[in-house]
């Protein structure tokens, strides 16, 4: 569908008026009519329109009509025409939670984020705010959400965040921050309400659980052979058997993120040594029996007996160990960071090299890890077949987003992979975010790709949006 920029302008002396330029009407394809229905991500109203003869992209709306469709300002933005109805937008809502009514920094060091997403959709100029469920009002359908942008009386030329009134959008990007607010009430039912009660779109909604991916990727001939042995709801027989084969076990959550919660066992002449992280800590504790182990961490409060039944050990898996390309000792995966595209297609935007802090279960940065170069570490390791692999952890990569959309409810532009290389250069996958942390982007390495993430994050909102062209 063809979209056109065109400067939105805001003139006084005129009554539930829109007046569009000669060369607007002419290249949107908009004949003379006495009434036109104009919208605004959810809202629509009828209003006149009449045409004046101009060479400029250019439409002057009422004070009323801004009104009428909760446009909090008039800036250059993208329109379309179809079903006679003029679309100005796209207005594109990020649903979040944690809002600290701070001048600079409303959602704390997410703000940042935020912004240079917005800032990415300058060339486009879609209208693009940040609000939380308790910036919802139902009963108007309205969203009192903020914007960074210059478009105020008090801004004298720089951009600031702004709160205004704004419809309902036409595309919602999820940004729950994590699984413990997700989960909360009044968040699922902000969600459910968007879903039953309006026609957003919302993208990248709800965080995985390792176990339905799981189940979903091993089912698949295209990507089986990425993923390591692994069982769900493990009893004490399950992890045993695998230790005799692996020697490296990982109990890991199934609804867990962040790497909190992991437990690595290796068995080892005999005795039993796990490593996991507490707090900023990382531990090691040796046992000389397994059970002891399990009941040392999964133990029933009442009877101190292991159970595999009990649901703490029930929300867990067991996974094969690894034997991962190293760094100074340390093992080493990789963060593969994922975007759809505006032709709908799957990219990879970064693959950060991520080292395992000292002692640490994962490459987690809040365990002590560091982003390092990723094809200087392959290079060390795989010489002159160090394209080549980059070359199959992209295609792996988007073998896997491919399945996992397929398999899903929901739309998905955003992906983050944590994916792991043998010596002999195997590709292994250990976890798919649907909500990817961004501290890959921090480092300067990576400044470029963050800005290209925020690009395609922007893009496929506006293909969702129907404002790509």
């Amino acid at each position: 569908m063809e979209s056109i920029l065109c400067n939105i302008n805001i003139l006084k002396h005129i009554e539930n008026t829109i007046i569009l330029s000669n060369k607007v009407a002419e290249t949107l394809k908009i004949e003379e009519k006495k009434q036109i229905n104009l919208s605004f991500g959810k809202k629509v109203i009828k209003t006149t329109l009449r045409k004046i003869n101009s060479t400029a992209n250019t439409i002057f709306l009422a004070p009323e009509i801004c009104k009428k469709i909760s446009l909090p300002f008039c800036t250059k933005s993208k329109i379309y025409f179809q079903n006679e109805t003029l679309k100005i937008g796209p207005a594109i809502g990020i649903l979040t939670t944690g809002y600290l009514n701070k001048e600079n920094n409303p959602f704390g060091k997410r703000s940042n984020f935020f912004k240079k997403f917005i800032l990415a959709g300058k060339e486009e100029n879609p209208y693009i705010f940040i609000f939380t469920p308790e910036m919802v009002d139902w009963e108007n359908q309205l969203i009192s959400g903020l914007s960074y942008t210059k478009h105020t009386s008090t801004s004298k030329g720089k951009s600031s965040w702004v709160r205004c009134t704004w419809p309902f959008p036409d595309v919602i990007y999820e940004r729950i921050p994590n699984r413990k607010t997700e989960s909360k009430e009044y968040v699922q039912d902000c969600l459910r309400r968007f879903k039953e009660n309006s026609t957003c779109k919302i993208f990248n909604q709800g965080f995985f659980n390792k176990e339905t991916i799981h189940n979903l990727l091993v089912d698949n001939d295209l990507t089986k052979q990425f993923l390591p042995q692994t069982t769900i709801n493990p009893s004490k027989e399950d992890i045993e058997a695998m230790l005799n084969n692996y020697t490296t076990v990982f109990l890991k959550p199934s609804k867990g993120s962040l790497g909190i919660g992991i437990y690595r066992i290796t068995k080892l002449n005999n005795k039993y040594y796990c490593r996991f992280n507490k707090g900023k800590k990382n531990k090691l504790h040796c046992f000389k029996y397994l059970e002891n182990l399990l009941k040392h961490y999964f133990a029933s409060k009442k009877n101190n007996n292991f159970n595999s039944k009990d649901k703490r050990i029930q929300n867990y898996l067991v996974q094969q160990g690894i034997k991962l390309i190293k760094y100074m000792k340390r093992p080493v995966d990789f963060r593969v960071h994922m975007h759809k595209d505006i032709n709908n297609t799957w990219q990879v935007v970064a693959i950060g090299s991520k080292v395992a802090g000292s002692g640490a279960v994962t490459t987690h940065i809040r365990t002590g890890g560091a982003i390092i170069p990723t094809k200087d570490l392959l290079a060390k390791t795989f010489g002159s077949q160090t394209d080549q692999v980059l070359q199959n952890i992209k295609t792996a990569a988007c073998k896997i987003a491919k399945t996992i959309e397929e398999n899903i409810d929901g739309p998905l532009g955003e992906l983050g992979l944590d994916i792991g290389i043998d010596y002999k250069g195997k590709i292994w996958l250990f976890e798919v975010n649907s909500k990817p942390g961004r501290h890959i982007f921090v480092h300067p390495s990576f400044k470029k790709e963050g800005i290209t993430s925020a690009r395609y994050i922007l893009d496929y909102a506006l293909n969702l949006a129907l404002f790509s062209d």
